[in-house]
């Protein structure tokens, strides 16, 4: 690393050196430690929306996809505050999803919400499934879907 872009954080009292300017989920990751999330994905940036990320800096909360490492930074995740604001965000996140998990075809361990629940400690939804404000499309006769979802459409 170059010295002159490194940085120390303390997170959770813990002291952590990495590069400064990267984003907390991707020094947190680098320092072997995960900090809940499902919309960041280091290639496309932080997309602040499923508010699962949440930590608490000087008495404020920050996104931990936004959130920048620089000197002398220090993160509180664990406190009462920053841990409700996380599970408040899994929570609505949730509601937008039916929880049918045995006939998921992401039901293979590789389903970043269903992880995420279970890092989080969630057992359950807390708000009832919302379903969509509008209708369903309906099905026509000569649009078919294949078991891998590719569509065709029937010679009428």
């Amino acid at each position: 690393m170059d010295k002159e872009n490194d940085c120390t954080i303390v997170y959770d009292g813990k002291q952590l050196s990495g590069r400064a300017g990267m984003p907390l989920i991707d020094f947190l990751e680098l320092n072997s430690i995960d900090l809940p999330h499902v919309c960041y994905h280091p290639s496309l940036g932080p997309l602040e929306t499923c508010d699962s990320c949440w930590v608490e800096v000087e008495g404020e909360l920050k996104r931990g996809c936004t959130l920048k490492a620089q000197e002398g930074l220090t993160i509180t995740s664990q406190n009462e505050f920053a841990v409700a604001a996380r599970h408040e965000g899994m929570d609505r996140l949730l509601s937008k999803h039916e929880l049918y998990c045995t006939v998921c075809e992401n039901n293979t361990g590789d389903c970043t919400l269903h992880n995420t629940m279970a890092e989080m400690d969630i057992p359950i939804q807390r708000y009832e499934f919302q379903r969509k404000p509008y209708e369903k499309i309906p099905q026509v006769r000569f649009i078919r879907t294949t078991p891998t979802n590719a569509f065709y459409v029937d010679a009428v």
